[in-house]
């Protein structure tokens, strides 16, 4: 087992390097299913899941060890720019939709536990999990950074621009 840290993704054919596997890479395996471009991907705390975002507006679970599908999730009316897992593994959760929304799923049932839509302005274009997984940061393109509990709905801080 590769050791998450050291595991490489990328879409298009793009190559990538790492400084000491560069010489070592090669493609394992293409994983097949979306059909629109691969905006993001990610890897599950313990390297043996992979999520991916498409422009097909579907978020996708991979098997990384057997490139399988795991689970889609669907319901998105537009792309995800960005997304992840929580440090424990339990949730996944994407953002970035132009309707200003960021979705947490349970990564075990794939059942959608919440959808947040707390950004006034413009869509949230980057989000983080807290170590404890207990909470969620999402940075958004009118300049803000929201943090937001992940399992129950209430906005804990905004941090504007400059403030101090």
């Amino acid at each position: 087992m590769i050791p998450p840290q050291d595991l490489q993704s990328t879409s298009s054919g793009i190559p990538i390097q790492h400084n000491q596997y560069h010489n070592q890479m090669k493609l394992e395996r293409t994983l097949v299913g979306h059909s629109g471009y691969v905006y993001w991907v990610a890897f599950s705390p313990d390297g043996k899941r992979l999520e991916s975002c498409s422009t097909d507006k579907t978020v996708r679970l991979w098997d990384a060890g057997s490139g399988e599908l795991v689970r889609t999730f669907e319901g998105r009316e537009y792309l995800s720019s960005s997304m992840a897992f929580s440090p424990d593994g339990k949730q996944l959760a994407c953002c970035g939709s132009h309707d200003g929304t960021m979705r947490l799923w349970d990564a075990g049932s794939g059942e959608l536990v919440q959808t947040f839509k707390d950004h006034q302005s413009d869509y949230p274009m980057d989000l983080t999990f807290s170590p404890d997984s207990k909470r969620l940061a999402t940075g958004v393109s009118d300049r803000n950074v929201f943090g937001q509990y992940s399992v129950i709905r209430a906005v804990f801080a905004v941090v504007r621009q400059g403030a101090r």
